[in-house]
């Protein structure tokens, strides 16, 4: 502003010369307006569908439905594995967080009061929330023990702080089973149930709820636990088809890969329940709903129920089954030793096993939730994982002797009433090979060296039928062949099966870079020694196929009453009627007058060979006890095998292996067993 000359008043200036400036400023606020309407718009309308599917992806939410698993039956319909409900007490660890918070501020001052120096006190946070967590879930879990126990005798259910912590971490969002199943031996759990519902207050805000859960269900315990194997829960991994109906719903629903959850379900993790998951599994459930911004469920947008799976009936027979687990436990050593062993029995004309045990065992029971290392380890030490039937690989001993006599039979190096005679021992190369008697057993035809397993005789046989002979009848006789496979698909019936079985000849022990073959080599192999390595499971077959005059006998857990007599495969045993009569002829004199002994059964004719064969044991020597046969011996309609692993050089075929064929087929021909027993 400028003084007028002469006046007091003053000149205010004109505001043309501030337009300029103001035009300026309103064009750059209407730019701004403009940008943001332009941003708004390219938001609203060209990203709309982005932000669409970002919000239908924050909202929606599948839940897959395992179906529940077929059950398994055995070959007369009693049930193996099965489904039940189990009834766990879980703690919401959401609807506990301020008392939580409450317990971890009381430590810390307790903590603080208690230090030297309090001004220097710096706690464990997450050591101390640890801790609080477990203080206030033992609150709760103390409650139910009330509530569970008799008047004036609580439970004594105490809070598991592995699983607490591992809960924490895993699986935040849901309750925290603090007793996850309320079944307990000797107890009614419909009756604990009631008891706990009518003690505890219910309510929304109430941290405890009772969780039902469908879970699988061993009836038997540990019987056929080998076979039948065991589930886990289906967390622990995608299958094909979870994957396929992830992926058809993430299509149909914008779902992203969070917004998923399954709801608790098994799938197989060994034996039938493993080899059979598709099977059995049926099919999987879902729905989808639409949430609000808390996360409730508000629409139903779509569902399918799940559908159970199939039921399976196995070849096994449970008479039988329990027989043989019962005779394999009761079998011990002269030191009272439990024996680990296996067992089994065999339908000779379909191939349908009756019975496979394989000792010690575990419960599968023990098996579908998180499994305690405690428990794992007892099994680990015994050796009870181990199916020894299927993957147990020993040397035959003595049982190998029915090849061997085949070989020289089928090769004319042997006649079967060729009369040889054999002496305590054989001298090849520069050491003598003995026999199990000191005098020897002079003249030996084939009928006598079945009787009593003359060494000698297989020896002098073996030597002339030669090591490339030998391993041809074993691999004729499918001793180097894969088991239970299945003739429909061609995929393994279970998978706990070996395939390093080892048929030795010369090339096989160059292979291994053992120097060449020598006579001594075939002397050992042709008493079922020296390289050659088996299961039980393959001499069962063997014995199988031997019985029914044939190669091949193709074995199958699976029950089919339409089966009837199977085309093994292979051929002819390729022997003359007189020639299968000594061989028949010498198993069942075995039996009746020879080292097959205990087999017997009165009043049913059977054909055995027993062997006791070496194997290392904890860096030392020890016995192997077998046992092989069939029954009736006429007219043969099963097979059976018995191997089990001696401490030491105390276990003997007949006297140790004898009583537990003698079990499975007393069950077998439904007699009582000490009647079985009675000469």
């Amino acid at each position: 502003m400028s003084r007028l000359p002469g006046s007091s008043v003053e000149k205010i200036p004109s505001g043309r010369s501030h337009r300029g400036r103001i035009l300026q400023q309103a064009s750059l606020f209407a730019a701004c307006l403009l940008f943001l309407a332009a941003g708004l718009g390219y938001r609203q309308v060209l990203q709309s569908e982005g932000y669409q599917v970002q919000h239908e992806r924050q909202v929606r939410h599948a839940t897959l439905i395992p179906g529940t698993r077929g059950r398994i039956f055995d070959r007369n319909g009693f049930v193996l594995a099965d489904n039940r409900v189990k009834w766990s007490v879980s703690l919401d660890l959401g609807k506990v967080r301020r008392a939580i918070r409450a317990e971890q501020r009381r430590i810390i001052a307790a903590q603080r009061l208690a230090a030297p120096a309090p001004s220097l006190y710096r706690p464990d946070i997450e050591k101390v929330l640890a801790e609080a967590r477990r203080i206030v879930a033992q609150r709760h879990l103390d409650r139910v023990n009330r509530a569970l126990g008799e008047p004036g005798r609580p439970a004594a259910f105490r809070v598991n702080e592995v699983a607490l912590a591992r809960h924490v971490r895993d699986r935040r969002p849901f309750p925290f089973p603090l007793i996850p199943d309320l079944r307990i031996e000797g107890e009614d759990p419909s009756r604990r149930l009631a008891r706990f519902v009518e003690q505890l207050p219910t309510g929304a805000e109430e941290p405890l709820t009772i969780e039902p859960e469908v879970v699988r269900d061993y009836p038997e315990g540990e019987l056929a636990a080998h076979i039948l194997g065991h589930v886990k829960a289906s967390a622990d991994g995608e299958s094909d088809d979870e994957r396929e109906l992830r992926r058809q719903l993430a299509e149909r629903h914008n779902l992203g890969s969070n917004s998923f959850t399954v709801s608790a379900g098994y799938r197989g993790a060994a034996g039938v329940e493993q080899s059979f998951d598709a099977i059995l599994s049926g099919r999987l459930g879902h729905q989808v709903w639409e949430r609000n911004i808390a996360g409730e469920r508000q629409s139903l947008l779509e569902q399918s129920p799940p559908r159970q799976g199939t039921h399976i009936n196995l070849s096994l027979d449970l008479r039988v089954q329990r027989a043989a687990e019962a005779a394999l436990r009761a079998t011990r050593d002269a030191n009272g030793v439990p024996l680990p062993g296996s067992a089994a029995l065999i339908d000779i004309d379909t191939g349908e096993i009756l019975a496979l045990a394989s000792t010690p065992a575990f419960d599968p029971n023990q098996m579908s939730g998180r499994v305690s290392q405690e428990y794992y380890n007892s099994i680990d030490e015994r050796g009870g994982w181990l199916n020894r039937a299927t993957q147990g690989l020993y040397p035959p001993g003595s049982t190998f002797k029915l090849v061997t006599a085949l070989a020289g039979l089928r090769t004319r190096a042997v006649r079967h009433d060729e009369v040889i005679d054999c002496g305590p021992g054989l001298l090849v190369g520069n050491r003598v090979f003995p026999e199990h008697i000191s005098g020897g057993y002079g003249p030996t035809d084939l009928e006598k060296m079945l009787i009593v397993s003359v060494n000698v005789w297989n020896y002098i046989v073996g030597l002339r039928v030669g090591p490339e002979a030998l391993a041809a009848e074993s691999r004729r006789l499918g001793l180097d062949e894969t088991l239970l496979v299945s003739a429909h698909d061609g995929k393994p019936e279970t998978r706990q099966v070996s395939r390093s079985m080892v048929v030795p000849d010369p090339a096989y022990k160059r292979r291994r870079g053992h120097g060449p073959w020598s006579q001594g080599d075939t002397a050992n192999f042709s008493i079922g020694q020296g390289y050659l390595l088996t299961t039980p499971l393959h001499m069962g077959a063997l014995t199988a196929s031997v019985a029914a005059n044939r190669t091949r006998t193709n074995l199958t857990l699976v029950a089919d009453p339409g089966r009837g007599s199977l085309t093994h495969g292979g051929g002819p045993l390729g022997i003359t009627a007189a020639e299968r009569r000594a061989l028949v002829d010498g198993m069942t004199r075995c039996v009746d007058e020879g080292t097959a002994g205990p087999v017997a059964i009165a009043g049913l004719s059977i054909a055995a060979k027993t062997g006791t064969a070496e194997y290392p044991k904890d860096g030392a020597k020890a016995h192997l006890a077998w046992a092989v046969g069939f029954a009736p011996a006429n007219r043969p309609r099963v097979a059976f095998v018995v191997c089990v692993e001696g401490e030491d050089m105390t276990s003997w075929g007949g006297a140790t292996a004898g009583p537990v064929a003698r079990a499975m087929l007393a069950a077998w021909a439904e007699l009582p067993n000490e009647v079985a027993g009675a000469r």
